[in-house]
């Protein structure tokens, strides 16, 4: 076949199309990979804008967890996609940190105070530590005087508590620390006052053992004493001897010269009861049996011997019997009223068997007593 001229011209025109469509091909692969990297970039930054839009939006609608949980996700979008918002990302953290400071206020001021102190405890980035300890040693010192104005002087000195636990900025742990004895001194007050004297010592004491030399110290030094004797008389009352005892003690021995503690050695002072129940060996009770507690115990040749003061007690039909009013001291035999006589109980080695000391404030159950058969 002859090509003429013009069929070789159109040959060589072709072959240049083609060639240029090759290298069209072969640079539109190579730019893919850019142009499609750049589209997940742009993509990604549009992602994390729109989010961080959606936590600023929550946050100026007070939707404080919510705007925290946005803030959190948008620091989750790391790696190179999201290379564009590096700078939103890396900020999202402290801005999460940043709301929980703003959500701690808006707790504080509805009177969440317990949940506002946790909102402070979660910031733990170390460039808004100082910033978060010093709200919450803020919020827990305005919610102390807050609940000292309502007389509540037990939850405003758990608030300071709190405060001086943390480690709270110098100006407020300075001010809580002067708080305390004055709250501690109205709380002890005010126990006594609503009748609550063993907690009114307790106050008192920490008032006296945390600010020794402060005025409110030696207020409570002047009040401890009623403290103490309400407190023992109180526990008498509900059977409690041994803590009206401790009390009583107490009072007698640090404050002797006081009006209180002289009525508190005439409670020390104060017969006791002692009782019991007269059984035979099988258990059954001994009714209308005359029982005396007998004094200065001795034997007399083949015979035991007790001599004056007695006291005397009947049983009951059960063989209940009760000594009311038996003096400190002692000690005291117990005597059962035979056929023959009062009879002393005693053991196998010819030793008494029911002996007793009274004791102040403590009361004497001798439980069973068995007769000889």
């Amino acid at each position: 076949m002859v090509l003429t001229r013009d069929d070789v011209g159109d040959q060589l025109l072709a072959t240049a199309s083609s060639v240029r469509r090759r290298r069209r091909a072969r640079y539109l692969l190579l730019i893919a990979p850019v142009v499609g990297f750049a589209g997940l970039e742009l993509g990604g930054l549009t992602a994390v804008n729109r989010a961080e839009a959606d936590a600023q939006r929550l946050r100026a609608a007070h939707d404080y967890p919510g705007a925290v949980a946005a803030y959190r996700a948008v620091a989750t979008r790391t790696g190179p996609v999201y290379y564009l918002a590096r700078s939103q990302t890396d900020s999202a953290v402290a801005d999460a940190e940043r709301v929980l400071l703003e959500w701690a206020t808006s707790l504080a001021a509805a009177g969440r105070i317990d949940e506002a102190l946790v909102a402070c405890d979660r910031v733990t980035l170390p460039g808004l530590l100082d910033a978060a300890r010093r709200e919450r040693a803020q919020i827990a010192f305005d919610a102390a005087r807050a609940e000292a104005g309502k007389h509540r002087f037990d939850v405003a000195l758990h608030r300071l508590d709190e405060l001086l636990a943390g480690r709270a900025p110098a100006d407020l742990t300075d001010r809580a620390a002067a708080l305390r004895p004055v709250y501690g001194l109205d709380a002890g007050r005010a126990l006594l006052g609503s009748g609550q004297a063993g907690a009114a010592v307790r106050a008192f004491d920490e008032v006296i053992g945390q600010a020794s030399s402060s005025p409110q110290a030696a207020t409570a030094r002047t009040l401890l004493p009623s403290a103490l004797l309400a407190a023992g008389q109180q526990a008498l009352e509900s059977h409690d001897q041994a803590t009206a005892l401790a009390h009583l003690q107490r009072l007698v021995s640090s404050f002797g010269a006081t009006p209180e503690a002289r009525a508190a050695q005439t409670l020390l002072a104060a017969p006791q009861n002692v009782t019991g129940t007269l059984v035979r060996r099988d258990g059954s009770p001994v009714a209308a049996a005359q029982v005396r507690l007998g004094s200065h115990y001795h034997r007399a040749g083949a015979s035991y011997v007790t001599s004056t003061p007695f006291y005397y007690a009947t049983t009951d039909r059960r063989g209940d019997f009760d000594f009311a009013g038996v003096p400190i001291g002692g000690p005291f035999t117990l005597e059962v009223l035979q056929a023959d006589g009062w009879t002393t109980i005693v053991t196998a080695d010819n030793q008494p068997a029911y002996q007793v000391t009274i004791t102040p404030l403590s009361p004497v159950d001798l439980a069973f007593v068995v007769v000889p058969s």
